[in-house]
């Protein structure tokens, strides 16, 4: 967290059917009102995710309760996806957060753009969510990641920027977890050891086979 409890969210959990339950979200703000919505949150999405596995319902009934419980000012931008094994598909809503980007084994990195754009979780409730569907090819990658990477300040007030991430992303071959170390290492030198002003989180998975 940065210099203290910070609001970056993320869990990752087993549902039926060979499918795995990904949750990636930012909480408005720091401190201790944004990880208490941070933990409230995730209760709700294991609640909600061990009844359906329907992205776009869930997420809906995940903003309603969210909007009674937090504050008129705080918000969560999140993505709520499900990764299906077996299909190779991951279903997704992105709530207002950064666009998943995608690796191809010829390493083109591309965004993937949500086919509807939806509000942050928690501003309103009574929203209509829908969900996009993206078919992984064998050594595909995902990469997700919180708004800390791209913000990342350098000592001369330059942003780490998102080209600077693409271009490690395809550099990288697409192994998650060297991806992740690489992105980290890579913001973490680009900021003096006292600058950095925002929580950063990263996720990666690759279908292998």
């Amino acid at each position: 967290a940065a210099r203290e409890v910070g609001g970056d969210y993320y869990d990752c959990f087993e549902i039926p059917e060979n499918k795995l339950c990904l949750c990636f979200g930012d909480v408005a703000g720091k401190g201790v009102p944004a990880a208490l919505i941070m933990s409230r949150l995730s209760g709700l999405v294991r609640s909600v995710l061990s009844f359906t596995d329907n992205v776009a319902l869930a997420t809906e009934r995940i903003n309603d309760l969210l909007a009674n419980f937090i504050p008129e000012d705080k918000f969560v931008t999140c993505i709520l996806g499900v990764l299906d094994s077996t299909q190779h598909t991951f279903r997704f809503v992105n709530c207002g957060h950064a666009e998943p980007l995608l690796r191809q084994m010829d390493g083109i990195v591309t965004p993937v753009c949500s086919n509807h754009p939806a509000f942050a979780l928690g501003m309103f409730p009574g929203l209509t969510y829908s969900e996009t569907c993206i078919h992984l090819n064998r050594g595909e990658t995902i990469l997700l990641r919180t708004d800390g990477v791209e913000e990342g300040t350098s000592s001369d007030n330059q942003q780490f920027g998102i080209d600077r991430m693409l271009q490690l992303l395809s550099d990288s071959g697409g192994e998650p977890e060297t991806v992740c170390h690489q992105l980290l290492r890579a913001v973490k030198t680009f900021m003096p050891p006292d600058k950095q002003s925002d929580d950063i989180a990263i996720v990666a998975f690759r279908r292998n086979f």
